[in-house]
């Protein structure tokens, strides 16, 4: 599945365009960051998304003191960001702001696809041919 997501990923936002080796996401990418808190991350080591997404949320939360939701959506964002880059803009059109939404999508597109590939016709059909133990 993840083989057709990335194929549908490539197709309608050019994923992998964005990979540049070496360059460092900022964190201006990120919904909800302000010169404050960019000012606040770099305070504690952190200035990229890549630092961001890998950092320990909880350590983060205790150093920074921002809210922790505040804290688990930016390392959310973080991570999304990584993979996909500025194109995480044409994401949030449809909702997907991190990694958490995506992987909703995911979640939806494969059992679209694996109720396709597997009826639960034919699934059912088996179980009741089955011996009972």
């Amino acid at each position: 599945m993840s083989t057709v997501a990335s194929g549908i990923a490539k197709k309608n936002i050019d994923v992998e365009s964005v990979k540049t080796p070496g360059e460092g996401p900022t964190l201006q990418l990120l919904e909800g960051m302000t010169p404050d808190v960019v000012d606040l991350l770099e305070e504690v080591g952190l200035s990229s998304t890549q630092h961001l997404a890998y950092a320990d949320p909880i350590k983060l939360f205790m150093r920074t003191n921002l809210p922790w939701k505040v804290t688990l959506d930016l390392v959310d964002q973080a991570l999304l960001s990584n993979y996909v880059g500025a194109k995480v803009e044409q994401l949030r059109v449809f909702g997907i702001r991190g990694a958490i939404e995506l992987g909703a999508v995911h979640e939806a597109i494969w059992n679209q696809v694996s109720s396709r590939l597997w009826p639960p016709t034919l699934l059912n059909a088996s179980e009741s041919t089955s011996p009972e133990c």
